[in-house]
């Protein structure tokens, strides 16, 4: 059985600073030229997943629609596969 999650722990990852640290890695991830960092692109991708899939409620769309954005730039700079969630 899956353990549940405090509203606080759900909280501190829906929040302005966890996105903007998301964002900052795409940003890196995606202008960076040496092939080492690309090797981080598929689990940045699988973080990003992860919080969209964290919790489905309503108050947290914003969030998600910013996250699919992040999604969106990364296989729009990379050519990478970004699977469908």
């Amino acid at each position: 059985m899956r353990n549940s999650l405090s509203e606080e722990s759900v909280k501190s990852v829906y929040s302005w600073q966890f996105y903007n640290c998301m964002k900052l890695w795409v940003l890196a991830l995606t202008t960076a030229s040496a092939s080492d960092l690309v090797l981080l692109v598929n689990p940045l991708v699988l973080l990003i997943s992860g919080v969209i899939r964290l919790s489905n409620h309503i108050k947290y769309f914003p969030f998600h629609i910013k996250a699919f954005e992040l999604l969106t730039l990364i296989n729009k700079k990379t050519g990478q596969f970004v699977p469908a969630i």
